[in-house]
């Protein structure tokens, strides 16, 4: 029968595993000793790899690609909406609009500092506080207006965009679309989702001209040295008497011109936004503003990213219809926002918003009932 040492020694011989041949065929003891503490060093390191090894493989590492494509691509919703919601001239002479007019006037008499009535709250706020009180109480006092009744109130896509080219051709009138908004009374999406870019520049993308409208028509005044004009187009009539359209008169002409914006828009212009087609829009996060009296070129790159899901990260491919208010749009960190802030809003774990984009549900919130439409806030009682 073998001894345990003759086998270990034939093994040892012909071993090519690191240091068991040094350890077992040195001469001197103290040499055998050191080669076989390397030889657990080496075992205890390859040891520590696996372990890592392994740990990292159940951690389901993804690694990121990043490609560049040259392609054509679908031309992006493009949502314009002027500063202004709705029209002076209207909600000053529109008894729907009384509780909106008296809001108005209170904030008026408040920027300039006469006395009155106080039922809304400026008195005592410094000047952007009081801004931004009134643009609050604007979003919640149209909210209670029907979508009949403020539909003459704000503009209409004619008086908004006078000239609209898509690649030098005049754009389809459907095309722009009048959606509803809380801040902003109604906006115009140009919904390009069936067209596509195949070359960059302006000549290629989508222009627009665009009329801030501040003005009212304004009211012409003509007058002949304090004599009344009868007619301009034929003899002028001076006291009853024809005489020659060349006699010598003083003519006095003017032009008036009366504000349409209301007192609380504190700028003239549009706010726009591009995003892709059929995704929700976010004018208060992605928007931008365009001033008057200039050219504004929007120049867009495109990245798009795609993330796996479970086990390799947190993503899912599908999400719980009562997770997401907008499953019919295209994903987007917006949406997700925006629903997750709807939730809590609901819950009562957070303060209502004056404005808030949201789909219609009804629960108790932590100030009262809550009551949402399609796109903003109808009403919350105290």
């Amino acid at each position: 029968m073998l001894k345990i040492t003759t086998i270990l020694v034939d093994f040892a011989s012909w071993s090519t595993v690191a240091c068991v041949r040094n350890a077992a065929f040195s001469e001197s003891r103290w040499l055998r000793v050191l080669w076989f503490i390397v030889f657990l060093a080496m075992v205890a390191a390859f040891i520590i790899q696996l372990v890592l090894i392994i740990l990292k493989y159940l951690s389901y590492p993804a690694d990121t690609a990043t490609t560049i494509v040259f392609a054509s691509q679908p031309f992006p919703d493009v949502t314009i909406c002027s500063f202004n919601p709705f029209k002076l001239s209207v909600v000053s002479n529109n008894g729907d609009f009384a509780e909106i007019k008296r809001m108005l006037d209170e904030y008026t008499a408040a920027e300039q500092g006469t006395a009155g009535s106080n039922a809304f709250g400026f008195q005592g706020l410094d000047r952007f506080a009081r801004l931004d009180r009134s643009n609050d109480l604007l979003v919640f006092l149209a909210a209670k207006l029907t979508a009949a009744q403020k539909a003459h109130a704000m503009y209409t896509v004619e008086e908004l965009v006078t000239e609209c080219l898509f690649a030098g051709i005049t754009c389809d009138p459907d095309l722009l679309e009048a959606v509803p908004d809380p801040v902003y009374g109604r906006c115009f999406v140009y919904r390009g989702a069936n067209q596509t870019i195949t070359r960059p520049g302006l000549a290629h993308g989508l222009r627009l001209i665009v009329t801030a409208n501040q003005t009212t028509n304004g009211t012409r005044s003509l007058s002949l040295d304090h004599h009344a004009i009868e007619s301009l187009d034929g003899p002028v009539v001076v006291c009853g008497c024809k005489a020659k359209a060349t006699a010598k008169a003083v003519l006095q002409d003017s032009l008036t011109f009366t504000s349409d914006y209301l007192p609380t828009t504190s700028r003239v212009g549009v706010r726009m936004t591009v995003n892709d087609a059929g995704a929700l829009v976010e004018l208060d996060n992605r928007g931008f503003n365009v001033g008057v009296g200039y050219q504004t070129s929007i120049a867009l790159s495109k990245s798009r990213t795609e993330r796996i899901a479970a086990p390799y990260g947190d993503c899912v491919n599908e999400v719980d219809p009562s997770m997401n208010h907008y499953a019919e749009m295209p994903y987007s960190i917006d949406a997700c926002f925006t629903t997750c802030a709807q939730k809590r809003i609901v819950e009562g774990r957070l303060d209502e918003e004056p404005v808030c984009r949201f789909r219609v549900i009804q629960g108790k919130g932590k100030k009262g009932l809550l009551a949402l439409t399609d796109l903003f806030i109808t009403s919350i009682t105290a």
